[in-house]
C-alpha cells in the first residue's frame, strides 16, 4: 500500500480516477500503474511561478518490498494564469463646496479587477491577491485646489488593498466657506503598487482609468 499526498497547490488522478487531493496505491510490486498530476487551478494571483509537491507514504505497506522505503517528494513547477488591474472607479466626479463652516466628504474609489480562473481545469476558490498591495497617490501638478486644510484634505498616500481586492476610498474632505471663488480642481494619479513577491507585483497592474479629476464647484455669489 501507498499513500500518495499532494500539497493545496496540486491534485492527483491514479488509474483515471477522478482528481482528488490523495490516492492509496494497492500493489503487487510488479505491475505499472499510472498516476496524473494537474496543478489546481485557483483564483489567486500569486506569479508567474510557483510549485507542489507530492509525497509518497510507504509506511503502511505490508510488503517486504516496501519495508523502510522513503522516496522524496517529487515537486512540480506551475506557471499561474491569474492577474489583477486596480483603478480608479470613475475618471472624473464633482461636488458643490457647500457655505458655512464644516466639510462635504468625497469618496474616491479605486477598484480591483481580477483575470483568473482561465484553462481547461475547472477553476475553483473565490479571487484573491496573494498578499495585501499598497497604492499610492500624487496630487496633479495642474490642480487648482489647495491641500493641507485650505481647500481639502485628504487620506495620506498610500492606500491598502486588502486580498480580497475589495474597494478602497481616497477619501477627501472639502472645506466649506462664504468666499466667492472659480470652481477648483483635484486631480489624483495612482502609482505603482508594492507588497507580496516579485511575481505577484508583475502579474498586478494599473488599469487604464486613471488619473481621476475631482472637481469643486463653488456655490457662493
Amino acid at each position: 500500500i501507498i499513500i500518495i499526498d499532494p500539497d493545496n497547490d496540486c491534485e492527483i488522478s491514479i488509474e483515471g480516477s477522478a482528481f482528488g487531493t490523495s490516492g492509496t496505491i494497492t500493489t503487487n510490486g510488479l505491475s505499472p500503474f499510472t498516476i496524473e498530476i494537474r496543478p489546481v487551478n485557483d483564483r489567486i494571483v500569486e506569479g508567474s511561478l510557483h510549485t507542489c509537491s507530492v509525497s509518497y507514504d510507504f509506511s503502511t505497506s505490508t510488503s517486504s518490498q516496501y519495508s523502510g522505503l522513503t522516496r522524496s517528494p517529487d515537486i512540480y513547477n506551475i506557471n499561474d494564469n491569474d492577474t489583477a488591474t486596480y483603478q480608479f472607479a470613475v475618471s472624473s466626479d464633482s461636488v458643490t463646496e457647500g457655505t458655512g463652516v464644516g466639510t462635504t466628504t468625497v469618496n474616491v474609489a479605486v477598484t480591483t479587477s481580477f483575470n483568473t480562473g482561465g484553462g481547461s481545469i475547472p477553476p475553483v476558490g473565490s479571487d484573491a491577491l496573494e498578499t495585501a498591495i499598497q497604492v499610492p497617490y500624487t496630487i496633479g501638478g495642474a490642480s487648482t485646489a489647495t491641500g493641507g486644510g485650505t481647500d481639502y484634505t485628504i487620506t495620506a498616500s498610500p492606500i491598502t488593498i486588502p486580498t480580497s481586492g475589495a474597494t478602497q476610498n481616497i477619501v477627501v474632505n472639502v472645506n466649506r466657506d462664504s468666499i466667492t471663488e472659480a470652481n477648483e480642481t483635484l486631480i489624483l494619479n495612482l502609482g505603482v503598487e508594492s507588497g507580496g513577491s516579485s511575481g505577484q507585483q508583475a502579474a498586478v497592474t494599473q488599469g487604464g482609468t486613471t488619473p481621476h479629476t475631482l472637481t469643486i464647484n463653488d456655490d457662493d455669489q
